[in-house]
């Protein structure tokens, strides 16, 4: 059984601008920490505005971080060619 077979995931489509979708596959651990970021309690439902705003700040977090490291690792090279 793949991960995506197990049935502890939920798939869940967000409605995006211009009529397009954002599919994404949850597990009970990621709703978790939507709900850990948001503070919210167990019985406050978790809306496709919270996922959107969660995802997208977690993509730009992630990315941020990995251009980050790259240009850390060019100023080091640059250092030793110099």
């Amino acid at each position: 059984m793949s991960t995506f077979d197990d049935p502890s995931w939920k798939t869940h489509s967000i409605d995006l601008p211009g009529g397009s979708k954002l599919s994404i596959q949850m597990t009970p651990t990621f709703i978790v920490g939507v709900r850990k970021h948001f503070k919210l309690s167990d019985d406050t439902p978790v809306t496709d505005a919270m996922l959107k705003e969660f995802f997208i700040n977690t993509v730009r977090g992630a990315v941020e971080k990995a251009e980050l490291e790259a240009f850390r690792d060019s100023t080091d090279q640059q250092s030793v060619i110099e």
